[in-house]
């Protein structure tokens, strides 16, 4: 009788877990009517997935300038830091390049070996990837994207997204989801504020 009352419970809490995973994921996954679409979120669709937007007023060129200008990130965006192996002349990482990417939350700082995947310029889109764990278990990816607003010359619309892949992004999407939100919020306004404030940032090459 104990043992069969022991696997009543175990078997009720596994359908209520997978029940609450399954309710997060499609939350997550349809809280945003707008994405961005990369490579990776095709083959792969992802656990969670946040995104941030604010227009900006600058041309969409000068604002993802700013973006590429990976060294000055600590400058405008205290929180991260970027460093790059392989880089061309204007310090911008090629397709492939890995690095690390460090991020401070809370008084607490974790260094993320990244990957870089994608580098439009003509789309003004740049995403790169996290690679300190198997695919199946975690990978993060960050985008940023810059479009054009139609009818407001000067104005554009900044856009990042992160998604997350893998088994333990579950575990995230319950633990974690509100800061990735948070966070990309915080990278939009201080852009945002670097940008219309005219502080001085290099102006990489398209």
């Amino acid at each position: 009788m104990a043992s069969t009352a022991i696997y009543s419970v175990a078997g009720i809490s596994f359908v209520l877990v997978t029940l609450l995973f399954y309710f997060a994921t499609k939350s997550s996954c349809g809280e945003k009517s707008k994405s961005i679409v990369t490579k990776t979120s095709t083959e792969r669709k992802p656990i969670v997935s946040s995104f941030v937007s604010t227009k900006i007023k600058e041309t969409a060129d000068e604002v993802f300038s700013a973006i590429l200008d990976y060294e000055s990130y600590p400058i405008w965006s205290p929180s991260t830091e970027y460093k790059w192996k392989d880089t061309d002349a204007e310090g911008v990482p090629v397709v492939g390049s890995t690095g690390t990417f460090k991020v401070t939350v809370d008084f607490a700082t974790r260094i993320v070996p990244i990957q870089m995947k994608v580098l439009d310029r003509k789309n003004r889109l740049v995403s790169e990837e996290s690679i300190l764990y198997p695919n199946w278990l975690l990978t993060s990816e960050r985008v940023q994207e810059v479009v054009p607003l139609d009818g407001e010359p000067g104005f554009c619309e900044y856009r990042t997204q992160h998604n997350l892949y893998g088994l333990a992004s579950y575990y995230l999407l319950l633990t974690s989801k509100e800061d990735l939100v948070e966070l990309q919020e915080q990278y939009a306004s201080d852009l945002k504020f670097l940008v219309e404030g005219k502080i001085r940032f290099k102006r990489a090459k398209r």
